[in-house]
């Protein structure tokens, strides 16, 4: 497995067969500590979150 992309809610890898995985975060983005899904940064972790954008996608 290798790791393509790192970003700040999700990991993109590679895997030998040719497909991709993505690996969702808990992690949004926001700032001090507030929620904020337009920010540039992570803000703080929110259990469950990446799980929410695997339904999602």
């Amino acid at each position: 497995m290798k790791l393509i992309y790192n970003g700040k809610t999700k990991d993109v890898f590679e895997l030998e067969d040719g497909n991709y995985l993505l690996k969702f975060k808990d992690d949004v983005t926001g700032e001090n500590g507030v929620f904020d899904p337009g920010a540039n940064q992570v803000g703080l972790t929110m259990e469950g979150s990446g799980k929410a954008a695997l339904q999602l996608t």
